[in-house]
Protein backbone atom coordinates (compact mmCIF):
# COMPACT_ATOMS: atom_id res chain seq x y z
CA UNK A 1 0.00 0.00 0.00
CA UNK A 2 1.68 3.21 -1.37
CA UNK A 3 1.40 6.25 1.24
CA UNK A 4 1.89 9.24 -0.91
CA UNK A 5 2.47 12.18 1.96
CA UNK A 6 2.66 15.76 0.51
CA UNK A 7 3.42 19.13 2.84
CA UNK A 8 2.52 22.28 1.48
CA UNK A 9 2.12 25.88 2.17
CA UNK A 10 -1.36 27.55 3.17
CA UNK A 11 -2.86 29.00 1.11
CA UNK A 12 -4.32 26.32 -1.42
CA UNK A 13 -8.24 26.52 -1.93
CA UNK A 14 -10.60 23.71 -0.83
CA UNK A 15 -11.06 22.62 -4.38
CA UNK A 16 -7.32 22.28 -5.06
CA UNK A 17 -6.24 20.09 -2.33
CA UNK A 18 -8.56 16.84 -3.37
CA UNK A 19 -7.60 17.77 -7.13
CA UNK A 20 -4.05 17.36 -5.84
CA UNK A 21 -5.13 13.95 -4.03
CA UNK A 22 -6.36 12.27 -7.03
CA UNK A 23 -3.96 13.17 -9.64
CA UNK A 24 -1.46 12.22 -7.17
CA UNK A 25 -3.00 9.01 -6.85
CA UNK A 26 -3.30 8.52 -9.97
CA UNK A 27 -0.07 8.93 -10.93
CA UNK A 28 0.87 6.23 -8.27
CA UNK A 29 -1.52 3.93 -9.67
CA UNK A 30 0.14 4.23 -13.61
CA UNK A 31 3.36 4.51 -12.71
CA UNK A 32 3.67 1.68 -9.61
CA UNK A 33 0.98 -0.26 -11.56
CA UNK A 34 -1.14 -0.68 -7.89
CA UNK A 35 -4.94 -0.32 -7.91
CA UNK A 36 -6.42 3.34 -6.40
CA UNK A 37 -7.87 1.68 -3.69
CA UNK A 38 -4.09 0.81 -2.05
CA UNK A 39 -3.05 4.38 -2.83
CA UNK A 40 -3.23 6.64 0.33
CA UNK A 41 -2.62 10.37 0.11
CA UNK A 42 -1.76 12.80 3.32
CA UNK A 43 -1.50 16.63 2.25
CA UNK A 44 -0.38 18.37 5.59
CA UNK A 45 -0.73 21.73 5.24
CA UNK A 46 1.74 24.44 7.15
CA UNK A 47 1.85 28.25 7.60
CA UNK A 48 5.06 29.98 5.61
CA UNK A 49 6.68 30.52 8.88
CA UNK A 50 7.14 26.62 9.41
CA UNK A 51 9.00 26.87 5.77
CA UNK A 52 12.47 27.61 5.57
CA UNK A 53 14.61 27.48 2.50
CA UNK A 54 18.29 28.55 2.15
CA UNK A 55 18.18 29.59 5.75
CA UNK A 56 15.20 32.10 4.62
CA UNK A 57 12.06 31.97 6.17
CA UNK A 58 8.87 31.57 3.59
CA UNK A 59 6.76 34.92 3.70
CA UNK A 60 3.00 34.01 4.54
CA UNK A 61 0.83 33.28 1.95
CA UNK A 62 -1.20 36.36 0.63
CA UNK A 63 -4.35 36.20 -1.29
CA UNK A 64 -4.64 38.70 -3.96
Amino acid sequence: MPIVQCDIREGWTDEQKPRLGDELTRVVHEVGNVPISSVHVVIREARGLHYTFGGKRVPEFKRE
